[in-house]
């Protein structure tokens, strides 16, 4: 009730706006149908402009055609109309589609003409059609009216109903980095930055998620790698490293998952963000991928330290370096914690000490840059600087 009480309205707003000749019969579209809304209604408006009591309308009889496979007329509006003029109980005015494919409106009065600038009559349904449908309305026969009706109907103009998608930001699809801050540490160092893309709601759009470094430039794209079944139909990396686009047909996948290898390209410290964005295209698409993000590179070269076989004497802790692990011995089989720290003070691994044995600590999955091997036993702690 609610939605046809607007229509009505829109009729009365849309008559102070007819300015057809006399001798015109034209059919207007008010609006252009949104297929991703919820309410896909048409209004359509039909007017003769400006009619005279001494024109002498008493009444008319109007069939339009429309396409049965793409819109339904289902209300005849008649508020702020001439038909509502012509009021005669539930004869007058009427709205006929017994005939499938032809709405035939029509009013009469049997008392005084009727005058003004307002519409014939105004008809509203439902679009059954997508965004890349409309229809064309026409005549199929000519109108009628009163034998006293003065103005001849020479030129009958006819509107079409259109429809588009117009689609809206969704800040859950699109790209994104699982990482802030990515470090290298001096020319051909290398990191890796995992990105997720997210594509659900977006199934059958081509899908194309950008990745660019701003300047200055320390690093390079080397490669993006994604997992199998990920349904990425091409990436494409510049000669220069410094932009990269993957391509795919999004499906029904919450999140697919990459990884991004760089390298540092100088010994400068240097820093720069790196980008993505994803932009998505398809037929009657409804939803813009709003999802974005940024990370930060920095590039610091770090002297190349290891440890082989390093034995502090007060406390009889050997710390060694050796195939991407931290050997740690205790030679008095103290107990105690390693804890690997980074130089921004974060402890990134710890282990307990297995007493007497050998004790591991993976550097599996870290960043090239150095890091701090601390042992804290009964009584004493060891420091050891490590560089990986």
């Amino acid at each position: 009730m609610k939605l046809v009480v607007m229509l009505m309205l829109a009729v009365l707003a849309a008559a102070s706006n007819v300015t057809a000749a006399s001798d015109t019969l034209k059919i207007t579209s008010t609006r252009v149908i949104n297929t991703c809304s919820g309410e896909n209604r048409w209004l359509i408006l039909c007017s003769l402009g400006e009619v005279y009591a001494s024109d002498s309308l008493m009444s008319f009889d109007i069939t339009i055609g429309y396409d049965t496979a793409v819109i339904r007329p289902t209300d005849g509006l008649w508020l702020g109309t001439l038909a509502d003029k012509m009021r005669f109980g539930d004869l007058s005015p009427f709205l006929n589609l017994r005939i499938p494919g032809e709405m035939r409106v029509g009013a009469f009065t049997i008392n005084t003409p009727v005058k003004g600038t307002e519409p014939l009559f105004a008809v509203a349904g439902d679009f059954k059609g997508t965004c890349t449908e409309l229809d064309t309305l026409w005549f199929p026969y000519f109108p009628e009216y009163n034998g006293e009706f003065k103005v001849q109907t020479k030129v009958l103009l006819a509107d079409t109903i259109l429809a588009a998608a117009f689609p809206v930001k969704n800040n859950s699809q699109g790209s994104t980095f699982n990482a802030d801050t990515i470090r290298l540490t001096g020319k051909d160092s290398t990191a890796i930055i995992p990105v997720s893309v997210y594509t659900a709601a977006l199934a059958g759009a081509n899908v194309e998620v950008e990745i660019q470094l701003e300047s200055p430039l320390p690093a390079r794209i080397d490669s993006i790698v994604f997992s199998d079944g990920a349904g990425i139909d091409s990436v494409m990396i510049s000669n220069d490293g410094q932009h990269a686009k993957m391509y795919r047909i999004a499906d029904d996948s919450a999140e697919i998952r990459g990884l991004i290898h760089i390298s540092s390209v100088t010994d400068d410290t240097l820093s720069t963000r790196i980008i993505t964005g994803t932009t998505a295209n398809g037929t009657c698409l409804c939803i813009t991928p709003a999802r974005s993000d940024t990370a930060l590179i920095e590039n610091v070269k770090q002297p190349v330290v290891s440890v082989d076989q390093d034995l502090h004497e007060g406390s009889g802790i050997r710390i060694a370096l050796e195939r991407g692990l931290v050997l740690i011995q205790s030679h008095h089989g103290l107990p105690g914690v390693a804890n690997l720290i980074d130089v921004l003070g974060r402890t990134v691994r710890t282990v307990t000490l297995q007493g007497g044995n050998s004790t591991q600590l993976s550097l599996e999955n870290l960043s090239n840059g150095m890091y701090y091997v601390v042992v804290v036993t009964e009584g004493d702690i060891t420091v050891r600087k490590i560089g990986i």
